[in-house]
């Protein structure tokens, strides 16, 4: 790190300025992936030591009389944002804590970090990624396994929303725009029609 902060206040030339530049931006994102991996382990042995109830977070819905109790608010909120972050990240690191992650959260979380990786126009595929190449993998490798989840709920992408989504019909419909030479997946509101294309993809990328 020092180097690379020499290299950039010693003037050493444009192209040395730029690399060093670019070197310290890499290693500032990777320290900061690192303390939300680090920050996420927390919360999950938070949750494992009994401090939030994770099948409360299965029932509870917002504007309820049962509200939960401030602190497992508090913890909720804290998954919830940590989880959005990693997933944001562009990082192989983070995408692949989140995937290991995945079984063990409770629907909403697992919906919304799958919805984070479809394009911003779920209409249209995704030409400009990002996330570098090992991220790459790591969010295909998350969104097959995905792909066995039949968990469900609303999910919404923009202005677009999506009624009585499976977890795997997101995951099915971000394989498709991210990767279109690779996977097919049209949206359609009958979930036996998402099926039928779900279980292809499912079963040619099981165990990969």
């Amino acid at each position: 790190m020092s180097f690379l902060k020499e290299q950039l206040e010693q003037g050493n030339g444009r192209d040395s300025q730029i690399a060093a530049a670019k070197g310290l931006q890499s290693r500032a994102k990777a320290d900061e992936v690192t303390a939300m991996i680090g920050v996420w382990h927390t919360l999950q042995q938070r949750i494992a030591q009994g401090e939030m109830d994770p099948a409360w977070r299965m029932r509870w819905i917002p504007g309820m009389s049962d509200e939960p109790p401030e602190e497992d608010m508090n913890i909720r909120f804290q998954v919830d944002e940590v989880a959005i972050l990693l997933a944001n990240s562009g990082t192989a690191p983070g995408i692949e804590t989140l995937r290991e992650s995945m079984p063990k959260l409770p629907v909403n979380v697992r919906m919304t970090v799958v919805e984070k990786f479809v394009p911003p126009d779920p209409y249209v595929a995704d030409t400009d990624k990002s996330a570098d190449g090992d991220a790459e993998k790591a969010i295909e490798r998350l969104l097959t396994e995905a792909l066995t989840d039949t968990g469900g709920g609303s999910a919404s992408f923009g202005k677009e929303g999506f009624k009585d989504a499976r977890i795997c019909d997101i995951a099915a419909l971000a394989l498709a725009k991210r990767w279109p030479e690779k996977y097919r997946f049209t949206w359609t509101d009958s979930e036996a029609d998402r099926e039928r294309q779900v279980a292809p993809i499912r079963s040619n990328t099981r165990g990969h």
